[in-house]
């Protein structure tokens, strides 16, 4: 069975990126597979080099350097596909428009699915929503939710379930160390949904009363220098650790002691998987996907999304209480051994023969 995957870049190490180059090398470890990768833009981050020049994947770049509709990338990406010939065409983020562009509601000889990595709402623009529903009613494209409530959200949103629910998995190996330099840790492209503002705040209020108390933050995006700005206003300077992106998150996540979210929504996040792999105790909002992960005192605490009071005191209480932090992530290493990328794999691989 050929497999071609799809994704719009690979320019950053964002959590559909990460997951997307993971699954890509666990499907070439199975040799009744051919993987077959193409990005449509021409940006690739270096970390990402180990898939482009894996023997067993077929690594194919359109070569989109600018907005707007490029004739050449579409006749391109409509020649690939042709001549490779796939059984599944996998696609993830946003790439349907590039795909009708190139062959509109024509029935080909594959299947088309697409994974939703995020609440269905927010994981598209309005075009982008508004195609995927006519190839949807014209039964050319299927999707795969990544938690319970992104699969009740397609629902809600394209009025068709989708042909699975397949949890993320992580091929990642924690770096736990006995010396916690940081306290808070948070790994997150600043961007408008991590909400970073919000958790800033918050952490400034705390700081407060634990004058000690630090918090990095790992990742880049446009907020950035917003955020960078914010921290300067609220005193945070000496506090807060701006470290940047990188591809070495476990070195960082095994010397910190508890990882903190903000988010207004998510998906699955690949950052929560890894923290409970780093056996961290997790504190993060009760959105999309992970109150499917996190239980509350099991493994981390969770609040109602932008409750000020209530981020404040599940941040005290956690660093506070050495048992709790403990057990919590005694907990974590062993749940998040469930949400392997063998395992994962192997349950995409079920639905695409299924289809097939």
């Amino acid at each position: 069975m050929k497999i071609l995957e799809i994704i719009p870049d690979l320019s950053k190490r964002a959590g559909a990126e990460v997951f997307f180059d993971s699954l890509c090398k666990e499907l070439s470890k199975d040799e009744s597979l051919e993987i077959v990768v193409v990005i449509i833009w021409n940006k690739i981050d270096d970390s990402f080099a180990e898939l482009k020049s894996n023997p067993k994947i077929k690594f194919y770049c359109c070569g989109k350097k600018k907005k707007g509709i490029n004739v050449n990338v579409i006749k391109t990406f409509k020649h690939i596909l042709i001549s490779e010939k796939p059984d599944i065409v996998h696609t993830h983020r946003s790439v349907l428009l590039t795909y009708f562009m190139s062959f509109g509601f024509k029935r080909r000889s594959w299947r088309h699915v697409h994974t939703v990595h995020n609440v269905a709402s927010k994981e598209a623009g309005h075009y982008e929503i508004f195609l995927r529903k006519l190839f949807i009613k014209r039964k050319l494209l299927s999707q795969i939710g990544i938690s319970k409530e992104i699969s009740k959200s397609i629902i809600s949103i394209y009025k068709r379930e989708p042909i699975a629910t397949i949890y993320n998995g992580i091929t990642f190996t924690p770096s736990i160390s006995t010396d916690k330099k940081y306290d808070f840790i948070c790994v997150a492209r600043f961007s408008k949904q991590k909400n970073h503002g919000f958790l800033l705040t918050c952490f400034a209020e705390l700081q407060k009363k634990y004058p000690t108390l630090n918090l990095l933050l790992v990742g880049d995006g446009e907020l950035r220098d917003e955020c960078k700005s914010l921290c300067s206003k609220l005193s945070l300077n000496k506090n807060v650790i701006f470290y940047g992106s990188t591809p070495s998150v476990a070195s960082l996540l095994g010397q910190s002691k508890v990882f903190v979210l903000g988010s207004l929504y998510e998906g699955n996040p690949i950052s929560i998987l890894e923290a409970m792999s780093s056996g961290l105790p997790i504190v993060a909002p009760c959105v999309g996907g992970i109150p499917d992960v996190i239980s509350n005192l099991e493994n981390g605490l969770l609040y109602k999304v932008n409750d000020k009071n209530a981020l404040i005191s599940n941040m005290e209480r956690i660093i506070k209480d050495a048992s709790l932090q403990n057990n919590i992530s005694k907990n974590n290493i062993l749940k998040s051994k469930e949400y392997s990328m063998e395992k994962c794999a192997n349950s995409y691989k079920e639905v695409f023969r299924a289809i097939v």
